[in-house]
């Protein structure tokens, strides 16, 4: 791959590349309290007279979204519905399709934040229209009454070898992009309180109820483009009562309950009492121009909020290589602070290539191993060399001893940053992960790393659902059986910060069971043994309509599971076999790809015939 792209398609035909061109792009997302549904259209058109052999769009995804529907639409007016099927179940089912030369399209996993849509036969002159809906929980910000809606637009340019499903592909010069975003919050939201730092001319206001009165808990917000975005698109939201506990429960006809815990903990935990701060900084190419600057000014930042007493740090810097300011680490004194500030100072892009996971192993060989070790990794995660990475930050974690445990923090920089490798590496290091482009203040940001690596955390987490969970249960039963009464995601619960947003979920199977007016969650205060509860109230909730089967609490817990048995330090402990299954049967049942299913979508199976789209156009005024 030369050069970043997104919204990229290719047709292949005796060895020849023909590029489809990609004629505008639709966003309609609905973010409720701390979740989010999108769903993106996407218009392409085939100019040549004949049929096209195939066609390949590789786009970006949220890493923590699940793709829960998929359709195509074809200019003469139909619209064939995808189903999720086992992956080589569906590949063999469109080749098949493309033999008997029908119109087809499949949804594939290539990353855990970029999927490919195949698509197959697509009549001369003629256009074709792909809908994905995918839903997601969102991320953090600065402050507990903020949530983050980010919306990859771009794939950036990431280092090592490409996934099979991307070889060859191409990048379209523009297109034309339109969001539509509709808002709903429990506690009142204003306008002022919706901000975009990567599009500040979004178009904010207050949604007009059916009485033709302005909504105090609904704001819509639109963008329009008239070229092809290069930066993921974020909306900042901030409304009152989003840092308060809450349960939704919602109902399937399925006969289950899915339930939805939102926790941001509100306490003052005691501060470690000696650590170790080790900072690695992303110097490769793609951290050049203002990435650089906003890693700099973070790293100077963290560095000057560090504990004055019982505190060693260090800082290494990679990219091809990796090397450090220090042979180990030195305790922090004002002759150390200035050492290292002039070592951040000359900090330049010039590292070459992104090889984060050989830069994990040289830092984590240096740390100590009597002293708890807090780790920041200030990167925009640009590499492909995603799974292992994470495995060897779990089985560093899992490897640590009690009296000296590790935890790793990801600051995610730039408008282009894979949130599968920070919010992964976080998550494997039982850290945080916060994400910000280059146009956003830091301070908030930092604050709220440095506060949760300097604290001791909330461990042997507990949550009362109001039914009994069978902790006994073997491993392999516990994530892999479908029969369960109740699957709680994520099922072990490492850690919670004061201050992060902690979000559960969990499906229930069982005729007697009666919801509960409030759940109740137990932890264990890490280095002071003594247990605080807290009871979170539960309320009945309805996101979607009649007529959809995927009801939205649902689908987000099933992700999580899925997520859960995707994890690479997971996979070493259970059957490899059962797991997989597991993964497939959810995916079918809940209609979610990943990486062991697919859409499937053929002409004459699951389709409609529908009145043709307009396609849109914007003209210049």
């Amino acid at each position: 791959m030369d050069s970043p792209f997104s919204g990229v398609v290719y047709t292949d035909r005796n060895g020849s590349l023909t590029h489809l061109s990609l004629e505008e792009v639709s966003v309609d997302a609905l973010v409720v309290d701390v979740s989010a549904k999108v769903t993106i259209r996407q218009v392409f058109s085939h100019p040549r007279r004949g049929a096209s052999a195939r066609a390949k769009y590789v786009f970006p995804l949220p890493a923590r979204a699940a793709a829960c529907a998929f359709e195509m639409r074809t200019g003469e007016g139909r619209r064939i519905i995808g189903v999720v099927k086992e992956k080589v179940q569906a590949s063999a089912e469109h080749e098949e399709a493309l033999k008997q030369g029908k119109t087809t399209a499949l949804v594939e996993w290539a990353t855990d934040d970029i999927f490919t849509i195949s698509l197959g036969s697509i009549p001369g002159e003629q256009t074709i229209t792909t809908v994905l809906t995918y839903v997601m929980d969102l991320l953090d910000d600065d402050s507990e009454k903020q949530i983050r809606f980010q919306i990859p637009m771009y794939v950036g340019q990431r280092y090592g070898d490409l996934p099979p499903g991307m070889v060859h592909a191409l990048s379209p010069s523009q297109t034309r992009i339109r969001f539509n975003v509709q808002i709903q919050t429990k506690g009142q939201i204003r306008p002022q309180d919706v901000n975009s730092p990567s599009h500040p001319a979004i178009s904010v206001a207050r949604y007009q109820t059916h009485l033709g009165r302005p909504s105090r808990h609904r704001i819509t917000v639109k963008y329009r483009s008239r070229q092809f975005l290069d930066k993921d698109f974020v909306l900042r939201v901030q409304a009152a009562g989003l840092e308060l506990p809450r349960c939704f429960l919602e109902r399937d006809d399925r006969g289950t309950v899915a339930m939805q815990l939102t926790l941001m903990p509100h306490f003052e935990l005691p501060p470690v009492a000696a650590q170790e701060y080790i900072f690695l900084v992303d110097r490769s190419g793609s951290m050049g121009g203002s990435r650089i600057g906003t890693a700099k000014r973070t790293l100077i930042l963290l560095l000057r909020t560090l504990p004055s007493e019982h505190t060693i740090f260090n800082i290494f810097s990679f990219g091809s290589t990796c090397d450090s300011l220090w042979e180990s680490s030195r305790p922090y004194a004002q002759a150390a602070l200035e050492n290292a500030t002039t070592y951040v100072d000359g900090m330049d892009a010039n590292y070459a290539g992104t090889e984060i996971r050989a830069a994990l192993q040289v830092t984590l060989r240096t740390r100590s191993r009597t002293l708890s070790t807090a780790l920041f990794v200030l990167t925009d995660g640009e590499s492909y060399d995603v799974d292992e990475t994470l495995e060897l930050v779990a089985n560093e974690v899992a490897r640590s001893p009690a009296t000296a445990p590790l935890r790793v923090f990801t600051l995610g920089i730039g408008d282009t940053a894979s949130n599968a490798m920070c919010e992964g590496i976080a998550r494997a290091g039982n850290g945080v992960c916060l994400m910000t482009t280059t146009a956003e203040g830091i301070i908030g940001k930092c604050s709220k790393l440095v506060r949760a690596g300097r604290t001791f955390l909330l461990k042997n987490v507990t949550i009362d659902w109001g039914i009994q969970l069978d902790r006994d249960a073997s491993p392999s039963v516990r994530f892999t059986a479908m029969d369960q009464v109740v699957r709680q995601a994520p099922s072990h619960i490492e850690s919670i910060y004061a201050g992060v947003r902690l979000i559960v979920f969990a499906i229930i199977k069982s005729d007697k069971f009666v919801a509960p007016r409030e759940i109740s969650l137990h932890a264990q205060r890490d280095g002071g043994g003594d247990t605080l509860g807290f009871k979170i109230p539960v309320e009945q909730v309805k996101f979607s309509e009649d007529n959809v089967r995927n009801r939205l609490v649902h689908t987000l817990a099933a992700r999580r599971l899925i997520m859960e048995l995707d994890d690479p330090a997971l996979r070493q402990s259970l059957p490899e076999k059962e797991r997989v299954q597991s993964i497939v049967r959810l995916g079918e049942q809940y209609q979610l790809a990943s990486r062991y299913t697919s859409f499937i979508a053929v002409d004459g199976v699951e389709t409609e015939v529908i009145p043709p789209r307009a396609s849109r156009r914007w003209v210049q005024r």
